[in-house]
C-alpha cells in the first residue's frame, strides 16, 4: 500500500472539494433563465418543425390565462398560426426570468418570421410577427410547463433596444 506524503495533501483536498461541488450542483434546481430558455427552445423546435403535437406536450394539463382560454384553445391558437404560415422562423430574446413560489415567470420578446432571421438587424426589411410574451412555467411530471401566458404585440425597435 501506498503513503500519501505532505505534498499530496492539498490534491486530495481539491479533489475531494471538486467532487462535493460537483455533487452539490447537481442536486440545485436550474437557474430560473436556464429553465425559461429551455422551455422557449422547445417551444421554437416544435413550432418551426410544425408540430403542434409537441407543442401539446408544453402546455400544463391546468392552463388557464387571464383572458379564460384554456390549454387546448391555446394550442388551436398556434395551430392556426402554423396554418397560414407556411414557414415559421423564430429569434427570441429571455428579458427577465425569476422564480415565483414553485413557477417561473418569464418575459420573451419573439419575432416570427417565414424565413430564417439571422440578425436582428434585418427585422425592419422583414415581414415578421413581433410579440412579448408574459408566461408563467410550472414544474409538471418533471418537465416544465406553461401554465399561463399573455401576448401583446411588440415593436422592431424593441429587439433593436440594448
Amino acid at each position: 500500500m501506498r503513503t500519501l506524503n505532505r505534498k499530496s495533501k492539498p490534491v486530495r483536498g481539491l479533489l475531494l472539494a471538486a467532487v462535493l461541488l460537483g455533487l452539490l450542483s447537481c442536486s440545485e434546481r436550474p437557474a430560473p433563465e436556464a429553465i425559461a430558455r429551455g422551455f422557449v427552445d422547445a417551444c421554437a423546435e416544435a413550432v418551426q418543425q410544425r408540430r403542434p403535437n409537441a407543442l401539446r406536450d408544453l402546455i400544463a394539463t391546468d392552463y388557464r390565462d387571464a383572458e379564460g382560454r384554456t390549454g387546448q384553445e391555446v394550442l388551436g391558437i398556434a395551430a392556426g398560426y402554423l396554418l397560414r404560415n407556411r414557414s415559421v422562423h423564430l429569434i427570441t430574446r429571455i428579458q427577465s426570468a425569476e422564480q415565483r413560489d414553485e413557477r417561473i415567470a418569464a418575459t420573451v420578446l419573439a419575432a416570427l418570421a417565414g424565413r430564417p432571421v439571422d440578425d436582428v438587424a434585418l427585422l425592419p426589411s422583414m415581414d415578421a410577427d413581433i410579440y412579448w410574451f408574459d408566461v408563467e412555467l410550472v414544474e409538471e411530471d418533471g418537465d416544465w410547463r406553461v401554465i399561463s401566458a399573455a401576448w401583446r404585440p411588440a415593436l422592431v425597435d424593441d429587439f433593436l433596444a440594448p
